[in-house]
């Protein structure tokens, strides 16, 4: 496993952090390059990646552990998509492995089909690893010194009280009552009784103890001599069962990850810079057997002759000489690999991050994995409808689903270069952005043509009203406007900030947001911008702003700042989140019902419009990046490592209405807020241009004002603005009705004084 050091090295959110670490002497992988450098100051998430140990390294007690399960259901991949640490052998022909968020996967047939649990025994941190002693007896371990435990096969689990609250890191037990965990600040203890207590045992050092073995057959049980490995080279040994451990000379100062003893003198042990050592005197001696600078081993299997290593790159090694000699297995992924486990000579099982399973059936031959779905870092989700939807992100890696999320299709890309956001006005119709680069798309992604823009700044965030009238904003302050398609895109820098995020409510209203808690407004379709008082509320950068109307509208960014307004962002508050996690993506069913989502799968929920926010668990601890809201109500996330999520949560908002009406050719109109005091917000969506009539009725029938009389109105959503000042309390009528008959719609509106 990872040492804390390289952890920190993969958090991109504090520039200190990482001055710090830099004179600290661990070995380090080298950062991805990405196309485009992240905001520093705008992210506080991990690269699992680099460091799929990060999440159990770091503290677990963070904002995005939850409360009760997850609300929401995994749409890809397939069983699920949380990084798995441990792996072991389930009867023979089936596998158990743990994972993030006390996830529990099963199968029972060669992987064919998968069982999947979270949350397993009240757990909710990562579990690291896991044991299985026999068909019924199953343990596991993990963060805040977790430990559960199965007595029929993994149906059922119960914490077990280990008596501490440090990370552990392994787990071993040689029968149904005596085992071992170790874990961090040279943590060991060991139970004679299944876990109902535990018995703490001494070792002469404060670091990391990252694995532990005793030599177990289906035909012998020692429980006398065992090894544990750690940090810095460590390793010691006992020949009594724990009552003293006593160091052994490995020869190495890299962190050692894992030991597997096939004899009582045989044993391996492997760790960083591809270190793999072997002893054939029970410890008293270990040779270097292979090392690699950059390479970093996390688990091994071994036999009496054949032997396996996993880790980083999607590195698998095999030795058909009992550790003597190494040579390189094909897995066909770069993925890093956390866990290995073989049942005889042929049938083997790997995990690692994004929930990746691998078999083999021929001894590693070939490896092929189980686990389907698309695979990318996911920035951005556009659901034209409830059946179609498109989420784009890095590397121009574009995916599709034509069957409301049960199947995710990866579709050819023009280009390689980051794709931020998406926008699609029908399920054939979109846009996508990236640096300097617009495309777009009139046969539902199956090709796509770049378009005219005069900047060469990342542009992050792009929307349409309707298929003419589109906005997009990004680096430098640039805002872009078309009102042909994107054939002529013009634009201007309003702030040398950069711009995250825009959105429209109708062909008037917009707003965008970004560093420094800026937001720009446009009243008059993006003629002219001015800056809002929203720093007043933050000045943290704002990653995402949602509107569900002209008055009321909600932004997120860093630290877990959120700030509203109820008046069209003439004023700005800030609410609490409850959580200081960055934030990347907020989306509203209507103006009470909203969503926000971010850093190590957070999702927070609001049903008064922001007032307060609980934690939704989501069942993911992937950095999530977008969000968006379909025609049926359903609630979408989309994220890193290929994950998407969704929540049907049954909201008919203004901005779904909209969407409908679009789809079903017909109008329907709505009213924010209703009840009101003085002013109300009337919001409908035409399928096509129209002239209309807009009036205000009391109750007795009488008109009591004309908001449009014989007005054109161009297609998509409109917004207009009513004022019951000087009028008495009561129910009011609006109704609307095209000059040529065929379309009408009213609302019922509640002014309150």
């Amino acid at each position: 496993m990872m040492t804390l050091q390289k952890f920190r090295l993969m958090l991109a959110g504090s520039v200190a952090i990482l001055a710090w670490l830099a004179v600290l002497s661990a070995p380090v992988r080298a950062q991805i390059p990405l196309d485009d450098p992240p905001d520093t100051t705008a992210t506080d998430s991990i690269d699992y990646n680099s460091d799929p140990f990060a999440a159990i390294d770091t503290l677990v007690t963070t904002d995005a552990v939850f409360s009760g399960g997850p609300s929401w259901t995994p749409a890809n991949p397939y069983p699920q998509g949380n990084l798995l640490y441990s792996v072991d052998v389930f009867k023979d022909s089936g596998a158990v492995a743990t994972g993030l968020l006390g996830t529990f996967v099963q199968t029972t047939n060669r992987g064919t089909s998968w069982g999947v649990e979270q949350s397993i025994g009240g757990v909710r941190v990562a579990l690291v690893d896991i044991d299985v002693v026999d068909s019924s007896y199953i343990y596991g371990i993990g963060g805040l010194g977790s430990v559960v435990k199965s007595t029929d096969g993994g149906a059922t689990w119960t914490k077990l009280l280990a008596g501490t609250g440090t990370q552990l890191y392994a787990v071993k037990f040689v029968n149904r009552n005596t085992g071992w965990i170790v874990g961090a600040s040279g943590f060991i203890s060991r139970t004679t009784d299944g876990g109902t207590t535990w018995t703490r045992q001494i070792a002469p050092t404060i670091l990391k103890l990252r694995s532990v073995d005793f030599y177990v057959t289906s035909t012998h049980v020692d429980s006398s001599n065992g090894w544990i490995v750690g940090d810095s080279g460590k390793v010691y040994a006992t020949t009594n069962g724990g009552s003293t451990w006593n160091p052994q000379n490995s020869g190495v100062t890299s962190g050692l990850n894992t030991v597997k003893f096939v004899t009582p003198t045989l044993g391996l042990a492997a760790g960083d810079n591809g270190v793999i050592l072997r002893t054939t005197n029970g410890g008293n001696l270990w040779l270097i057997n292979s090392q690699s600078g950059g390479l970093f081993l996390e688990s091994l299997h071994a036999d009496s002759t054949n032997a396996w290593a996993v880790g980083s790159g999607g590195t698998i090694l095999k030795s058909t000489d009992a550790g003597l000699d190494w040579f390189p297995q094909t897995s066909n992924t770069t993925l890093w690999l956390t866990g290995v486990k073989f049942s005889g000579k042929s049938l083997g099982w790997v995990v690692g991050i994004s929930g990746l399973i691998l078999k083999t059936a021929d001894g590693g031959t070939t490896w092929t994995q189980l686990n389907s779905g698309v695979f990318g870092h996911f920035e951005a989700v556009s659901f034209p409808n409830a059946t179609i939807g498109y989420a784009v992100g890095d590397n121009g890696v574009i995916a599709k689903t034509t069957n409301g999320g049960t199947t995710f299709n990866i579709l050819p890309t023009p280009v390689a270069t980051n794709l931020y956001s998406v926008c699609f006005v029908d399920p054939l119709t979109g846009w996508a952005c990236g640096r300097g680069l617009i495309m777009h798309t009139t046969d539902g992604a199956a090709s796509w043509m770049p378009q005219p823009v005069n900047t060469r700044a990342i542009l992050q965030s792009i929307t349409f009203v309707n298929s003419q009238l589109g906005f997009a904003c990004g680096a430098q302050g640039v805002i872009l406007r078309t009102t042909d398609g994107g054939n002529h895109w013009i634009g201007r820098n309003y702030t040398p900030a950069k711009l995250n995020s825009i959105t429209f409510t109708d062909i008037n209203h917009g707003w965008a947001a970004g560093s420094a808690g800026i937001v720009f407004a446009t009243t008059d379709g993006g003629d002219h911008w001015f800056a809002q008082s929203s720093q007043a509320a933050t000045v943290k950068t704002l990653n995402s702003v949602a509107f569900t109307d002209p008055m009321n509208g909600w932004a997120v960014g860093v630290g877990g700042a959120i700030i509203r307004t109820t008046n069209g962002g003439f004023a700005w508050y800030a609410d609490s989140s409850g959580v200081k996690s960055v934030l990347k993506a907020v989306t509203f069913a209507d103006s009470v019902n909203g969503w926000a989502a971010g850093a190590a799968g957070l999702i927070l929920r609001t049903t008064n419009g922001g007032g307060t926010w609980y934690l939704d668990p989501s069942g993911t601890q992937m950095p999530l990046n977008g969000m968006t809201i379909d025609s049926a109500g359903t609630v979408w996330a989309v994220g890193r490592y290929g994950v998407i999520l969704k929540l049907a949560s049954g909201i008919m908002g203004p901005a779904i209405m909209a969407k409908n009406a679009l789809d079903h050719d017909q109008v329907v109109m709505g009213n924010y807020p209703n009840p009101f005091n003085p002013l109300t917000v009337l919001q409908f969506t035409l399928p096509r241009q129209m002239v209309l009539d807009i009036r205000i009725y009391n109750m007795l029938g009488q008109e009591v004002e004309a908001l449009a009389e014989r007005r054109s109105f161009e297609a998509g959503p409109h917004t207009l603005i009513f004022n019951g000042s000087g009028l008495a309390s009561g129910i009011y009528i609006g109704r609307l009705r095209s000059a040529d008959g065929q379309y009408r719609a009213n609302v019922k509106m509640m002014y309150v004084k």
